[in-house]
């Protein structure tokens, strides 16, 4: 019994001490301060990287197809390229397999004719000349991003001073062949249109392989 009002003194002496005198069953105090904000749980956005292997070389209407096979909808992509407005050109998307391995091909075709079609028949009616004034008016002319524009004419502009060293004139008085025809013009669009729209974080690319034997072009046949 003794033991038994001892305990009862010591639990009376420390809920005295604590200052809590709530009994079972009734409402414990409550911390009335604001609790500090959480910062939002945030999912990290995922990365596109585009590693570019070009041991086979870097074709615009390859790197057209390659690219439209990342986008979740490539044919409505197509059918923005049509609406742009480029004179005479025509972007085409259709299912390839070679070697069976299934992949796409883009194809371009100018008033109807495909590159190379007229050349190899001994004609040349569209693969006309034209200066690096003519490509950037034709460029600067379209319904795309300033980005775009940009892009577009910093591709020509490497291929005009590369010209330029090679026929030593000026760039401004370089005229494109095969380079400046209106389907090189919708290679080099449509790769920087994608660019943007993909829009990936880094850009890797092997060295381009650039083949061997000779070439027949607008200025004879070359190594």
């Amino acid at each position: 019994m003794v033991f038994k009002r001892l305990f009862a003194l010591l639990l009376a002496s420390a809920v005295l001490l604590t200052g809590c005198a709530c009994s079972p069953g009734e409402d414990e105090p409550k911390d009335t301060a604001t609790p500090a904000p959480t910062a939002p749980v945030r999912t990290p956005e995922p990365s596109l990287s585009i590693h570019n292997g070009s041991g086979m070389g870097a074709a615009g209407d390859m790197l057209t197809a390659a690219l439209l096979e990342l986008l979740p909808d490539p044919a409505a992509f197509v059918r923005e390229l049509n609406g742009l407005g480029l004179p005479g050109v025509i972007w085409r998307l259709e299912p390839a397999v070679k070697c069976g391995v299934t992949g796409s091909r883009v194809s371009v075709t100018i008033q109807g004719h495909e590159e190379g079609e007229d050349r190899d028949a001994g004609h040349d009616h569209h693969h006309h000349h034209h200066t690096m004034a003519d490509i950037a008016a034709v460029v600067r002319a379209l319904p795309v991003s300033e980005k775009v524009k940009e892009n577009a004419l910093a591709v020509y502009e490497r291929i005009a001073r590369a010209e330029s060293e090679v026929h030593g004139v000026a760039v401004e008085e370089v005229h494109f062949h095969e380079v400046g025809a209106m389907d090189a013009v919708a290679d080099v669009l449509a790769v920087c249109l994608l660019m943007e729209r993909l829009a990936p974080e880094r850009v890797i690319a092997s060295p381009v392989h650039v083949g061997s034997g000779q070439v027949r072009c607008a200025h004879g046949i070359m190594p």
